[in-house]
């Protein structure tokens, strides 16, 4: 017979501290994703509404420039796109603005451009 104080082992309390600090780490490598996770959406979204802006710039630059004025739309039920436009002299200013969430518009961007009238 083996004397139980000769078997080697751990104890109740070593597993317990183990599954605790295993427990902690988990825990920890779980707020990372979700914080990675919520950066990489934040991303898309910003990419796509610069993405948006510019496709518009580029789309009033190839109108005829007496058909440039200001303007808004929706893109994707998600990003509210609007552009104003001002005329100084034989020039227009286009403001671009792409806002998001529709719901909150808490997020935005901002591009301009010039077009010269032909």
């Amino acid at each position: 017979m083996n004397n139980i104080k000769n078997q080697k082992g751990g104890t109740l309390i070593e597993v317990i501290v183990a599954m605790l600090i295993l427990a902690l780490l988990v825990t920890g490598l779980n707020a990372c994703v979700l914080t990675l996770i919520n950066s990489n959406l934040s991303s898309k979204d910003l990419s796509t509404a610069t993405s948006n802006a510019y496709s518009l710039i580029e789309e009033l630059k190839r109108k005829n420039y007496s058909s440039i004025v200001s303007n808004s739309d929706i893109i994707k039920n998600r990003f509210v796109r609007t552009w104003t436009v001002t005329t100084e002299m034989s020039q227009k200013k286009i403001n671009v603005t792409v806002s998001w969430p529709q719901t909150s518009m808490k997020h935005k961007i901002q591009m301009s451009t010039i077009i010269a009238q032909p």
